[in-house]
C-alpha cells in the first residue's frame, strides 16, 4: 500500500496515514461482514435503492484533523464526505470489484476541536458543553434543534470560517466592523485578559442588522454572547441583555475621544505620519526640530491644556481621514496607542474578566 508517488504507507506522515486508514477501515468492516455471513444473509443487509445496492455504514472518527495542516483537514472532510455520498467512483469501482455492491449510505460523526472539520452547516453540528455555574454538568445541543431564518443563515455562509471557530468559545463578542475586531483583542492585553485563555472569540458582523439573531443562535448552542454596536443603533437595541454602545457615534469618534494629543501623534506615525501636524503645532507657538519630530513625534513637550485645544480643533478633519479606510490593523494601532481605553470596551472587558473563567 502507497501513495501515487510510490511512497510505502509506513514511510508517510501520520495524517495521511489516518486518512489511508479510513478507506481500509471501511473495507475490513465490509469484509469481515461478508466472509462471516452466508451469501443471502450478506444480500439481506444491503438497502436497496434507485437500482443499487448500498451497504449501510455509521463511520464514527475520533479528531480527523490530528497531525493534518489546516488545508489538508478540509481536503482531509471533503474526501470522507464524498466517500459516504458516493462521489469518489474510484472507489465505488473497488467496492463493486470487491463485495459486488454500488457505494454506502449511513452517516459520519466526527468527535473534532478543529474548525476546519466542521462542515458550513451549523445543523450537522452537536456540541457538548459544560454548563457553568453551582450545577454545572454536562450538556449537549444539537443544531437540528435550533431554527434561524433564512435571511440570517446567509449570512453566517458568508462569515462561516469565524462562526465555525465560535462554535469552540465559552463566550463571544459580536462587533459590527472591521476595526473594533481590531481592536478588542488589543484592549483585552492591555487589561491582562487572555482571551484565548478564557475562550473568549471576536465575530464581525458588517453590520448590526443582525445581532439579536446571532446571538440568540449561540445562547441555543449555550454560547454567551456579548455585543459592541455603534451608539446610532441605541434605540433599536437599548432594551436587549448583553448590547453595549460606543459612548460617541462610532469606534474612530469613540477612541479618538479618548486620546492625549502625544499618544494620537504615535499613532498617526504609524498610520499615515504626522507631517500635516508640523504647521499646527508651529501656529501654536512651539519651538521644534520637524525631522527630529517626524522621527519621533513623542519626544515634543506640550501642556494638556493646548493638547486637548488641538484635538478639539482638528476632530473632523481626523475622523474623516480614519474613516477613509476600515481595517482591523488600523483598529489594533489605534487601541494600543489611545490614552485611556474608552468605556464601553473598558465595561465590556471588566465583565469578561469576571464572568468567563
Amino acid at each position: 500500500m502507497g501513495d501515487e508517488n510510490g511512497r510505502e504507507l509506513s514511510s508517510l506522515g501520520e495524517g495521511v496515514q489516518y486518512a489511508f486508514n479510513i478507506l481500509l477501515q471501511i473495507i475490513e468492516i465490509i469484509y469481515n461482514v461478508k466472509a462471516t455471513r452466508k451469501p443471502e444473509d450478506f444480500e439481506e443487509r444491503l438497502i436497496n435503492r434507485d437500482g443499487k445496492k448500498l451497504f449501510p455504514l455509521f463511520l464514527v472518527l475520533d479528531e480527523p484533523e490530528v497531525h493534518q495542516h489546516p488545508y489538508r483537514q478540509r481536503s482531509l472532510i471533503r474526501k470522507i464526505k464524498a466517500l459516504i455520498e458516493n462521489n469518489n467512483q474510484e472507489f465505488l469501482n473497488l467496492l463493486k470489484d470487491l463485495f459486488d455492491i454500488d457505494g454506502l449510505t449511513g452517516q459520519i460523526f466526527i468527535a473534532t476541536h478543529s474548525p476546519n472539520i466542521l462542515l458550513d452547516n451549523y445543523r450537522q453540528f452537536i456540541r457538548l458543553y459544560k454548563s457553568t455555574g453551582t450545577d454545572s454538568q454536562l450538556k449537549i445541543v444539537s443544531g437540528m434543534n435550533v431554527v434561524i431564518d433564512d435571511k440570517l443563515y446567509k449570512h453566517m455562509l458568508h462569515n462561516f470560517i469565524y462562526l465555525k471557530e465560535a462554535m469552540f468559545s465559552k463566550c463571544i463578542i459580536f462587533v459590527e466592523g472591521d476595526t473594533e475586531n481590531g481592536a478588542i483583542p488589543v484592549f483585552a492585553e492591555r487589561m491582562g485578559l487572555d482571551m484565548d485563555e478564557r475562550g473568549i472569540g471576536v465575530i464581525k458582523l458588517d453590520g448590526a442588522d443582525s445581532v439579536k439573531r446571532c446571538m440568540a443562535l449561540y445562547k441555543s448552542f449555550g454560547i454567551k454572547s456579548i455585543a459592541l454596536i455603534d451608539k446610532d443603533k441605541k434605540e433599536s437595541y437599548s432594551s436587549e441583555p448583553d448590547i453595549y454602545f460606543t459612548k460617541a457615534n462610532d469606534y474612530e469618534e469613540d477612541v479618538y475621544d479618548n486620546f492625549k494629543l502625544t499618544d494620537y501623534l504615535k499613532s498617526c506615525k504609524e498610520l499615515s505620519g504626522v507631517e500635516p501636524y508640523i504647521p499646527i503645532l508651529r501656529r501654536e507657538g512651539l519651538n521644534f526640530n520637524p525631522g527630529q519630530f517626524v522621527e519621533n513625534p513623542a519626544n515634543i513637550e506640550i501642556d494638556d491644556t493646548l493638547q486637548m485645544k488641538i484635538m478639539v480643533e482638528n476632530k473632523d478633519r481626523e475622523l474623516q481621514k480614519l474613516k477613509q479606510s476600515k481595517n482591523a490593523a488600523k483598529g489594533a494601532v489605534l487601541a494600543g496607542y489611545v490614552t485611556v481605553i474608552p468605556p464601553a470596551f473598558e465595561k465590556i472587558i471588566n465583565k469578561l474578566i469576571k464572568e468567563v473563567k
